[in-house]
């Protein structure tokens, strides 16, 4: 099979003009645990696959029932709120939320208090790309958060000049400032914050199959607040024309007593999973990396988060095999081995969670990032995982035949002249893994 491989390689880089592209894997074979690899142990830029790793240190950190609270306390006509990290929470989730407040009393509001004071670290992770942090995908990461603070744009195909965000708690506009649609399966965009609220342009080359574009809002507390107003009103709860808004740490005095309080929980972290690793969310995986921080409730930590995900590797005898330095896979200064990306995957396979987490994988041809691909020929599938930034394309799961799995693998691709190529080349790379079984 190495033999095989290595052509195929050969003929990739030829046929594509990736000469200089690096590539990386691991591959092992269950019935007689014999394992393939090639660049295994080099420094790879992980991308989304780093999800991975957070996924399942949080799933052992945390446990499955882990879940995101958010308080909510009200005397007279102030409403105080604390966040604790939760980015799913969302428009029929705050209607359902001042409903409550209402039936407890609450009639008029005209002082908000927004405690987002249990994030204390950046925003923004270590190396994103300044010119991606206007984009959904780079959204900024708070305490108090609210629909994965992004907004969606529709993008029809008369390509409008002006594109309104078609959601009832907020007016954002995203000016068209030149985009071209295009049939290669591939995208090239920018997106800038105009002067205004939730006033966007967009300009580049974005793929005909998409219909949204999700952009992130400046700030998780203040989209809140947006967000949590309309909902008052819609409850015909009045709002003050001069209502204060505050932005600062709540004292204990200023709460009501623990009994009184409205505390909104989240969907517990088996179904969140899925936003992780089969959607790709990238301010969902930040925010449990920071909630592995379990020495006080509601604390986020990146630091802590990252020293357990480094403790829970070398407990798992891997040493100088990873650096990184967020949740998600976002930036460019993350490094891992397509050998120990295997070799978790592998031994994943031996844990409590191993179900929960394979079913939160995408499945190639079906859903979550690989649901757009042609499936492969019956009986295999293929279970993973999916990484993209610029000229950096992985995959890492399992491939199945007859629903068992047969392999697992870690496939990285750095460097690449087109990320078109990477995806090409993972494509003919299972390809050849199953023809040889």
């Amino acid at each position: 099979m190495i033999h095989g491989l290595r052509e195929l390689e050969s003929n990739w880089r030829r046929q594509f003009g990736e000469a200089e592209a690096l590539v990386g894997y691991a591959l092992r074979k269950i019935d007689d645990n014999k394992i393939y690899r090639s660049n295994a142990q080099i420094w790879m830029i992980p991308a989304s696959n780093l999800k991975l790793f957070t996924s399942i240190i949080a799933l052992q950190d945390l446990g499955k029932s882990f879940r995101w609270h958010t308080a909510f306390y009200f005397s007279g006509t102030t409403v105080c709120v604390k966040g604790a990290g939760d980015p799913t929470l969302n428009w029929a989730q705050l209607l359902d939320i001042v409903k409550q407040l209402k039936k407890q009393g609450l009639a008029e509001v005209n002082h908000i208090v927004i405690d987002d004071s249990n994030h204390t670290d950046s925003n923004w992770g270590e190396g994103w790309m300044w010119d991606d942090l206007n984009t959904g995908f780079a959204a900024p990461i708070h305490a108090i958060n609210f629909a994965f603070n992004a907004i969606p744009f529709h993008i029809a195909g008369d390509l409008r000049s002006y594109y309104q965000a078609d959601l009832p708690y907020l007016e954002a506009t995203l000016r068209n400032d030149g985009i071209v649609k295009s049939d290669s399966k591939d995208s090239h965009y920018k997106i800038k914050r105009l002067r205004g609220d939730y006033a966007y342009a967009i300009k580049g080359t974005i793929e005909q199959r998409h219909t949204y574009i999700e952009v992130a809002v400046p700030a998780g507390p203040e989209f809140f607040v947006h967000a949590f107003k309309q909902a008052l009103n819609r409850a015909n709860i009045k709002v003050s024309t001069s209502l204060k808004v505050e932005y600062r740490a709540l004292e204990r005095k200023e709460f009501r007593k623990d009994s009184d309080q409205l505390l909104h929980t989240s969907a517990p972290l088996s179904q969140m999973i899925k936003d992780v690793n089969q959607d790709s969310k990238n301010i969902v995986a930040e925010l449990l990396l920071r909630s592995l921080d379990q020495s006080s409730a509601g604390t986020l930590s990146l630091q802590i988060g990252l020293k357990k995900l480094k403790r829970f590797l070398l407990a798992s005898g891997f040493k100088n095999e990873i650096r990184a330095v967020d949740g998600s896979g976002l930036s460019f200064h993350n490094r891992v081995t397509a050998q120990m990306t295997e070799k978790i995957l592998y031994n994943m396979m031996e844990s409590a969670h191993f179900q929960l987490f394979y079913e939160s994988l995408a499945t190639w041809g079906h859903t979550g990032t690989l649901a757009e691909h042609k499936p492969f020929p019956k009986p295999w599938n293929v279970i993973a995982k999916t990484g993209s930034l610029k000229g950096v394309k992985t995959l890492s799961g399992y491939i199945c035949k007859n629903s068992k799995i047969r392999f697992v693998f870690s496939l990285m691709l750095n460097g690449l002249h087109r990320n078109l190529s990477g995806e090409a080349f993972q494509k003919i790379w299972l390809q050849k893994v199953m023809d040889s079984d």
